[in-house]
């Protein structure tokens, strides 16, 4: 195929824009690392598998009582756009 051609599926549809219009409907989101003390990563690690989570989600849950500790809005708040 040659460089720059747009892939068809059966029904007709342009994958580029179909990638396109995925591409938009994502939230916007930020990149970050965490630095961990190895022995807080595996309790993190143990408790995410005790739990079926991720360590992300623990992780957020912990940001959200950073943030509703000093009157912030919480983390699902503050995703939908809420202030308060």
């Amino acid at each position: 195929m040659p460089y720059g051609m747009a892939l068809i599926d059966d029904a007709g549809s342009c994958w580029c824009e179909m990638a396109k219009r995925k591409a938009r409907q994502r939230p916007p989101v930020v990149h970050s690392s965490l630095y961990l003390p190895e022995p807080v990563y595996e309790v993190l690690r143990r408790i995410a598998f005790e739990e079926r989570l991720k360590i992300h989600d623990l992780a957020i849950e912990g940001l959200d009582a950073v943030l509703r500790r000093r009157g912030y809005p919480s983390v699902e708040n503050l995703k939908g756009g809420k202030k308060a």
